[in-house]
Order: structure tokens, then C-alpha cells, then sequence
């Protein structure tokens, strides 16, 4: 798991456009934290969001075609207030809901967001690092990866939008 976060991270940093420059020193110390940190550190989304500070849940979403789904939450920022608003953000190709927050606090969109008092919730798409379960199937099953954009934008999108609102009592 640690490899495949630090790959993540490297992709990230060279297809954002730049290698670092002075100004991002910080995140420069991230980075040398994360593999100073060794074998038992535990690469989740849940470390990431924990280890900045910020409150964390786990929640998984069945779809009607029985893919189980996780979804990741950060229900306020560091103040702890919440303004009653909700966010929900879904990455795109070969991604996870890590995106929202790799880049740690004061520059992940996920943290600027629960700091601003929203209810952050982040989707991940079927058979991503955090998706790659289903009631019937396992990942070794071919029948498993026989899904295309489509179903993820028409039944899990939907899939959990409809939990988020549930859970939060917003109206959509």
C-alpha cells in the first residue's frame, strides 16, 4: 500500500506541472515525512485526513447492481463548526477520493472546504483502491470489471448522492 500512495503522489506532483519549487518547501516536507514514516504507516484516506487533523468517516454504499462503494467524510474542518452545508466531490479517471487531500491542510480542496464549515463527503468510483467490492464478486472475477462511465455516472453517482442526502438530511 505504502508503494502504491507514494506512486500516487509522484504521478500527481509530475502531472500537476512542476517539480517543487522553494514556495513548496512544505509540501517537500510532506513528502519526505511520509517515507520517513516506514513500512507500518497505513496509507488510507482515512491516515491522510487524520494525520492533518481533521475528523474522519468510512461509510460504504451498495449500488442496485451490488457494488459496495466507499465513501469518506470529513464532517467539519479544525474550528469545528459547520455552516449546514454540504459538499460532495467525485474524482475523475484512474483517481480516488485521496485527491481531495494529498496536498494537505491549507491546500487540499477537501480541507479548505470542511474549514469553511462544509460537510465534506468524497465518492469513489467503482473498482478504484477504495471500491473494489461487490456482493456477489471479487476483484479476480472478469465479470466484476465489466463496467464502463456509464454506470458510474448512472447508478453511482446517484447511488451515493442519495445516501449523502440521506444521511445529512439535506434536500436535493
Amino acid at each position: 500500500m505504502r508503494s502504491i500512495f507514494v506512486f500516487f503522489a509522484l504521478v500527481v506532483f509530475t502531472v500537476s506541472g512542476a517539480a517543487l519549487s522553494k514556495e513548496d518547501d512544505a509540501l517537500s516536507e510532506v513528502l519526505r515525512g511520509i517515507e520517513a514514516l516506514g513500512d507500518e504507516a497505513n496509507y488510507t484516506v482515512e491516515f491522510l485526513i487524520e494525520s492533518n487533523g481533521y475528523p474522519v468517516e468510512t461509510h460504504k454504499v451498495t449500488t442496485t447492481d451490488g457494488y459496495i462503494l466507499t465513501l469518506h467524510r470529513i464532517p467539519y474542518g479544525l474550528t469545528g463548526k459547520s455552516s449546514g452545508k454540504v459538499a460532495f466531490l467525485q474524482h475523475g479517471i484512474l483517481s480516488s477520493s485521496a485527491d481531495w487531500c494529498v496536498l494537505g491542510a491549507g491546500k487540499a480542496l477537501a480541507f479548505e472546504l470542511a474549514d469553511q464549515g462544509y460537510d465534506v463527503w468524497m465518492g469513489n468510483a467503482r473498482g478504484n483502491s477504495w471500491s473494489r467490492e461487490h456482493e456477489s464478486l471479487t476483484i479476480d472475477d472478469s465479470n466484476f470489471w465489466k463496467f464502463s462511465w456509464h454506470e458510474i455516472g448512472t447508478i453511482d453517482l446517484p447511488a451515493m448522492i442519495d445516501y449523502v442526502l440521506e444521511q445529512t438530511g439535506v434536500s436535493g
